[in-house]
């Protein structure tokens, strides 16, 4: 427990992408599965926003670590 794993950011934030789209896909496809005839599709877009909040939080989070990091380079 003591060791330090250390990963690159690049591939840290690139395995974040995929997985967060992965599901996004998933959630859509289980959504659209589970009902039957035409309906309104709120279920399907509040699947949608979900994945796009996340994907925009994350790069948000990505941004910020960015900056952070210069900072910490400048300093």
């Amino acid at each position: 427990m003591s060791e330090r794993i250390n990963f690159s950011f690049g591939w840290l934030t690139l395995a974040n992408f995929v997985f967060i789209c992965c599901v996004s896909f998933v959630v859509g496809h289980v959504v659209i599965t589970k009902e039957e005839g035409p309906k309104c599709g709120v279920s399907q877009m509040a699947a949608f926003f979900l994945g796009l909040a996340t994907l925009a939080l994350q790069l948000f989070i990505v941004i910020l670590q960015l900056l952070w990091i210069n900072v910490m380079k400048s300093k």
